[in-house]
């Protein structure tokens, strides 16, 4: 068998384990979209009974920039695993209302967060080859599908890819990777093609070694990126209660009753 390259070189407590590190997460009170410069200006427009005028947040990263154990105290084979996005990760939440603790409670069972903020399919395929050649077995894997046209340059670090490279929030990144992600997704379908493939693989490979595996789409969960019943802190990820709909829907799969 052919092995990956590794990258990065960062050991995650299994030395045959390389996952892609996130954008790193470090910051227990901010992360991404959810800063303290938007939680400033929320304060001065929304009214006294906004949520997060009062509720705190805080982000607990493990050593290697995700939101979960650390990997040695992770029993995988008792553990069930989400993959995403920020959707996953949990931007804008507190560790408390995030949706692998909310599903972790229903289901009764550990749930590992191995949401990427800001990545795309391609992520998710490369931390599900490097789980597989590690022998991890989880009891499941539950993705919630990223949006297709996302894409990652490989380097060190590695750069996530999507539709805000080309508005101003892109404006910051090389020039160079923005006329990429653009030569990428600007004609349909190839970037939608590129996720989709990626998606089918990694369900195939799931499946290969015996791990359930559900996939999931906003669609599926009955939102869409524009209307989640609420918001998280930063206004732009689903809340607490748009994360405890998805996680009741995500257990009736994992654990259907007779």
């Amino acid at each position: 068998m052919i092995g990956m390259p590794i990258y990065p070189r960062i050991h995650l407590g299994n030395p045959d384990l390389h996952l892609l590190l996130p954008q790193p997460g470090t910051n227990e009170h901010f992360q991404g979209t959810d800063t303290e410069g938007i939680y400033r200006e929320h304060l001065k427009k929304l009214g006294p009974d906004w949520l997060y005028r009062t509720r705190q947040v805080h982000y607990t990263w493990n050593p290697s920039g995700y939101r979960c154990p650390a990997w040695p105290e992770i029993d995988w084979s008792d553990s069930h695993v989400l993959m995403g996005c920020s959707l996953v990760a949990g931007i804008g939440l507190d560790d408390a209302d995030t949706l692998d603790r909310v599903l972790a409670q229903i289901i009764g069972k550990p749930c590992v967060n191995l949401g990427v903020p800001a990545g795309g399919l391609q992520v998710l395929h490369y931390n599900t080859l490097r789980m597989i050649d590690a022998g991890i077995r989880p009891l499941s894997v539950s993705l919630l599908s990223p949006q297709w046209t996302r894409t990652v340059y490989f380097d060190n670090p590695s750069v996530n890819m999507g539709s805000w490279m080309l508005t101003e929030m892109g404006a910051d990144y090389d020039p160079n990777l923005r006329e990429y992600y653009y030569q990428h997704a600007r004609t349909s379908p190839n970037a939608e093609l590129h996720g989709y493939m990626h998606l089918r693989a990694i369900e195939a490979e799931w499946r290969n070694v015996g791990v359930p595996i559900h996939i999931w789409s906003l669609d599926d969960l009955g939102v869409d990126w524009h209307n989640f019943p609420d918001l998280a802190r930063d206004r732009a990820h689903p809340g607490i209660e748009t994360v405890k709909l998805w996680a009741e829907r995500m257990a009736q799969a994992i654990t259907p009753k007779p």
